[in-house]
């Protein structure tokens, strides 16, 4: 099965990389027991809208003040806390590092310095599904026999951009949801939440459409 020409009608404005990485994918699903057309359009849908129809494989961290209040409440519980760390448009080095250490230090399997270490600005979002922290860069590279934890860049790779997409996937058990069509409980799985859950119904009709679902 070419998912390719499925990911540039979906996304004509795709990434390269992205692209590449679909021309050789099959092998990949097949692997990962995800061939189930079905499984493969609640897949493409959560990818696309992940990525912003893979045009951005890296977590965006320019967000406002009152933005950062509403992601992070814990580490930003007010405006002022946040302003420091906020996106200043006409700022042209916008502090995503030092954000991303708040933000993310001392959990998710990140060191306990992690403001020190840079661990959060390391292990940030990366890849399809935005891959976050020390501990879920582990436990992905151990499911696909890389140390991405050692080179979290690898993550964007094209040989690695579809596996680890895949493990994250399965590691989160989506894969009975998708086959019961079910878009709430695998939006959940991936965010905790409902975050996007109509664009990401829309890119599901789409990929159905395109697979013949």
């Amino acid at each position: 099965m070419d998912l390719l020409p499925v990911v540039d009608a979906l996304a004509p404005q795709a990434l390269p990389v992205v692209r590449q990485a679909f021309a050789t994918s099959w092998p990949v699903f097949e692997r990962w027991r995800m061939t189930s057309f079905l499984v493969l359009a609640h897949f493409l849908a959560h990818a696309a809208h992940e990525t912003r129809l893979f045009r951005a494989l890296t977590e965006n961290l320019r967000y406002s003040a009152k933005r950062l209040t509403e992601v992070w409440e814990k580490r930003f519980p007010t405006l002022e806390a946040a302003r420091p760390y906020a996106w200043d448009p006409s700022d042209p080095d916008p502090e995503d590092v030092a954000l991303a250490n708040l933000a993310y230090g001392s959990r998710m399997g990140n060191e306990e310095n992690g403001t020190d270490d840079d661990d959060g600005w390391r292990y940030r979002g990366q890849g399809i599904f935005h891959l976050t922290g020390r501990g879920a860069y582990r436990q992905i590279g151990q499911m696909v026999g890389v140390d991405i934890e050692a080179d979290p860049s690898l993550v964007l790779s094209e040989h690695l951009l579809i596996p680890c997409a895949c493990a994250f996937w399965t590691w989160k058990g989506m894969t009975p949801y998708a086959e019961s069509d079910d878009l709430r409980s695998t939006t959940r799985l991936i965010n905790g939440g409902d975050n996007g859950l109509a664009d990401r119904a829309i890119r599901l009709a789409q990929a159905k459409r395109l697979l013949g679902v």
